[in-house]
This record gives structure tokens, C-alpha cells and sequence, in this order.
């Protein structure tokens, strides 16, 4: 085993690529392990193990019966694992029946005995928090609009259970600290992009060019898949779309640049297109849409929960409580764009703001950096 070795567990998008090539330049083993189910739109690059294009069906349970064993040596030439949202990615079959009330999981108990380092990233607010704790948030606005169908707390303990029992470091999302996990959590940078290829000047490859329609190009974007229940959406799409038909009726020459089940490895080409991003207006705080925007120089429209800004800037008090978003809600989603229409250098500033913002808080270069400190203690 060498000590600077470490195994990406379902990679988080892009960042786990861009984190495992630094840390490769850096002198370190470092590899990404696809499972079965890993959905192939936001396959970033190839995985060093890529399970997932050897399934077929009927296949999958001779790959476990027949890989699984020699996997228990495979993991011994890793020191430490990361975790990208559920740590069940190895569970054996019926693992998760036979062991749900005592937590038990065998691949994890075998690291733990081993004395292997796992870091824990939540993949999204199921793998963070409890469905009551959330209801605490921005009073039960949150799951009051969320699509998932199923989730509730019986289904969440016995998760949170296991990911107690296992994690050695929780990387938190620098918002709030979780009622299950903060006593393993850590703040710090944890996202990585490569700002040579999430730049401003990239060349858009021509088969991507969408000609514009509008002389200010919106863009808004919404995965569907398991996120759309009841009519209900945590990133207010109806509204944005409302708001775009207002303006349109009001005269403004605007389009709605809606983008949906794009590549991973595609998104920032598009996104490049935009004159202005409206990652969300419902959950609060933001995902992979805005940190991509944010390094491509556009202004991001998006609900920042107060008390969360807060938490973030006590992390990080070196931004001095600024931060490059254009704020907003499913109530003023309308006036914030009509300024920013009536205001065209608003836009330009705002996306210079962005790019800077992206340099200090998302440079692979600083935060691999983080990253080899916290596995080195």
C-alpha cells in the first residue's frame, strides 16, 4: 500500500477528475471507481474502474460473486477513500436488509478494521441532514417544494447510522453543520475545477453553438430524473419561467435558454452562451451550476438562505460577507431581471466578479493542496 494513494468512490462529477489528476502531479496514486449505476450524462471522464459499461443484465450478479472477492485485495492499495454520496456504493447483494439495523456493511467494516481513511462528501441534502432537520430550515420551504418522492426520516436513520459509523472525515458543504454528521464534519474549498478549461475565452466548438434568438440569452438548467414529484421543483423552474414571459410581454427582447440531460463534458459550452445563469431560487444555497458558471465569468442568479451565507462567511471570512450572486426568490425573480436588463454593465461586472471569485475559491492548484494536509495528518 503507498501512503499517498487514494480511491474516488463514485466520483463527484467533474471535481473528483480534476481533484485526481492534481493529486496524480503531485506524486500520488489516485484513481476513480465507477459503480453499476452511475448515470453516463455526468460521466466527466473515463474511470480508472468503470464497473458501470460492464453491466448488462443478468451480468451483475456474476460480477459480484466472482469480482467482489478479489475486490478485498484490490482495496489494499489504497490508503484513503472518498466517498461521493452514498456509501452503500459497496454494499454487497441484500447487504443493506440482512445488516439495516445494526450498520453494519462488510467492504466499510474491512477498511475500519484496516485503519483506511474515508472522507464522506454528501451528494445532496438526504446524505447531509435529516427530512425533520430540514424542515427547520427557511421554514419547511425547502422540502415543502422538493420532487424526490421518497424520503423520510425511517428511511434516513439507518443511512445516517452507517455513514456515522464509517466516515473518518465528512466534507461539509460550508453552509450549515448537520445534526448527524457535524462531529466528523470539516469545512474547507472542496471543489475543483480546472480554470483553463472553465474559462471565459474557451472557443465554443461549433456543433455546439445555438444561434441566439434574443438579444439576452437566460439560461436556466433542471435535471429531472428522481427531482420531479407532484408538480413540485426545488429550483422554482415556473417561476423563472413566468418571469421570462412577463418580461417578453413588458417588451424586453430576452429567450429562455432551458437546458436539460446535457453531457457533463458538454455543459460549459453552452453555458459560455449565456448572458445570465439562474441556478435556483428555492433551495437556498448552490450546486455544480453555479461554481461552472461562476469560473466561466457569468452573473448567477440564485436564493442564498441567510443563515447559511452566515455559516459561510464565518468559515471563510476572507471575502469580508461578499460574494458575486445576484440574489433572489420565487417572489422577485422578475424585478431582479428586469434590472439586470436595465442595467447591461450590471452583467459585465457582475460576471468580472465571478471569475475572480472562481480563482480564489475553486483553483484545483490551491485546493488539492487542502486536501493532501488533511490526509497527511
Amino acid at each position: 500500500m503507498k501512503k499517498n494513494s487514494i480511491l474516488f468512490v463514485c466520483p463527484d462529477y467533474h471535481s473528483s477528475f480534476i481533484l485526481r489528476d492534481e493529486l496524480r502531479r503531485n506524486g500520488w496514486r489516485a484513481d476513480i471507481y465507477v459503480p453499476f449505476w452511475y448515470p453516463k450524462q455526468s460521466l466527466f471522464d473515463r474511470g480508472d474502474y468503470d464497473l458501470s459499461k460492464y453491466y448488462r443484465k443478468g451480468m451483475k450478479w456474476f460480477l459480484y460473486f466472482s469480482v467482489f472477492p478479489l475486490f478485498f485485495l484490490f482495496l489494499f492499495r489504497y490508503k484513503h477513500f472518498y466517498f461521493y454520496g452514498l456509501l452503500e456504493s459497496f454494499n454487497l447483494p441484500f447487504e443493506e436488509k440482512i445488516n439495516r439495523k445494526n450498520g453494519v456493511r462488510i467492504l466499510l467494516e474491512v477498511l475500519k478494521i484496516f485503519n483506511k481513511t474515508i472522507l464522506y462528501m454528501p451528494s445532496g441534502c438526504h446524505d447531509e441532514e435529516l427530512q425533520s432537520g430540514f424542515q427547520k430550515f427557511d421554514d419547511g420551504n425547502i422540502c415543502g417544494n422538493c420532487g424526490v418522492e421518497i424520503c423520510n426520516d425511517e428511511i434516513l436513520i439507518p443511512r445516517f447510522k452507517v455513514k456515522k459509523k464509517y466516515s473518518t472525515i465528512v466534507i461539509g458543504n460550508s453552509c450549515f453543520n448537520s445534526s448527524q454528521l457535524s462531529a466528523q464534519t470539516l469545512h474547507f474549498k472542496y471543489k475543483c475545477l480546472d480554470l483553463e478549461k472553465w474559462n471565459p475565452n474557451v472557443v465554443i466548438p461549433e456543433k455546439f453553438i445555438i444561434p441566439k434568438t434574443a438579444q439576452f440569452r437566460i439560461m436556466h438548467a433542471f435535471v429531472s430524473n428522481s427531482r420531479s414529484f407532484n408538480n413540485k421543483n426545488i429550483k422554482g423552474t415556473p417561476f423563472i419561467h413566468q418571469a421570462i414571459d412577463r418580461l417578453k410581454n413588458d417588451g424586453y427582447d430576452v429567450e429562455l435558454f432551458y437546458v436539460n440531460n446535457v453531457k457533463s463534458t458538454e455543459m460549459r459550452f453552452y453555458q459560455l452562451q449565456a448572458d445570465i445563469v439562474i441556478d435556483q431560487l428555492i433551495y437556498g444555497w448552490w450546486g455544480s451550476m453555479t461554481i461552472e458558471c461562476l469560473a466561466l465569468g457569468k452573473p448567477v442568479i440564485l436564493y442564498l438562505i441567510k443563515e447559511w451565507k452566515k455559516f459561510f462567511f464565518n468559515v471563510f471570512p476572507e471575502y469580508k460577507n461578499q460574494l458575486p450572486i445576484v440574489e433572489s426568490n420565487t417572489h422577485t425573480i422578475y424585478a431582479v431581471l428586469k434590472d439586470l436588463l436595465d442595467n447591461p454593465e450590471k452583467i459585465k461586472e457582475t460576471g468580472e466578479q465571478s471569475r475572480i471569485f472562481a480563482e480564489q475559491h475553486l483553483d484545483v492548484k490551491k485546493n488539492a493542496q487542502k486536501y493532501i494536509e488533511i490526509l497527511n495528518r
